[in-house]
């Protein structure tokens, strides 16, 4: 293809994109209208990104709308935090110097837990702007894969290492929900091996001792959930 076949194409797409920018444009004055339009026609390849990239954020918008919110972890870890209270005030007296520093151990855990869910929910914040929206990056990441005609090497680099960053966060993401969940599940199962101590025909010392193994699973799971903050 020779230079003026190549010129003319240039001007074709170069219209496209000029003529589209004007549409998506706000009203304004003809000579500023006509100046844009003039330096869209001539600078083309680098306003067609942003044309395609308002498109698929356009799309990109509807599929986060038809896209269910994720559970709120929140009232469960309320929930297994007044269970597991509950679970330790049921024993009714029993083994009650042991009793007293476990509540403040749980309080401390459970705050470990409510600090990941509002973590979790600080992520999903950041995945649901326009610049952590992996469908968008990944339409406007084919768009300049299809472009073979420009040279976007850089903007394809840069919408690529956003693209690792978005996947890297998601992943954070999971590992920090499956985290808080097991976490969670972990919490239910205590609360119910306190609750089998209040029926337990054992002395007192053998209760004491058998809250302390569990105070020590408690606190391992709070030294494993600071570990991962």
């Amino acid at each position: 293809m020779g230079i003026t076949e190549t010129s003319i194409i240039y001007g074709i797409i170069g219209a496209v994109v000029a003529s589209a920018m004007w549409l998506a444009s706000p009203i304004q004055s003809l000579a500023a209208g006509a100046a844009r339009f003039a330096l869209h026609l001539v600078l083309w390849p680098f306003f067609a990104p942003v044309l395609l990239g308002g498109a698929a954020n356009r799309g990109a918008s509807s599929d986060r709308a038809s896209k269910p919110r994720p559970p709120d972890l929140d009232p469960r870890v309320d929930r297994a935090e007044r269970r597991l209270l509950d679970a330790l005030t049921s024993l009714d007296g029993v083994a009650e110097d042991v009793l007293g520093l476990e509540m403040q151990r749980v309080r401390e855990l459970t705050g470990s837990l409510a600090t990941m869910a509002r973590r979790i929910g600080e992520m999903d914040e950041l995945l649901a702007t326009d610049e952590f929206d992996a469908a968008r990056a990944e339409r406007a990441l084919e768009a300049l894969r299809a472009d073979a005609e420009s040279d976007n090497r850089a903007r394809r680099d840069s919408v690529e290492a956003r693209l690792r960053n978005i996947r890297r966060l998601e992943q954070m993401r999971r590992a920090l929900s499956e985290d808080l969940e097991r976490a969670i599940l972990e919490i239910e199962e205590i609360s119910s091996q306190i609750r089998l101590l209040r029926f337990a025909d054992r002395p007192e010392h053998e209760v004491s001792g058998l809250i302390q193994d569990i105070a020590a699973t408690v606190e391992g799971l709070s030294e494993g959930l600071l570990s991962t903050r």
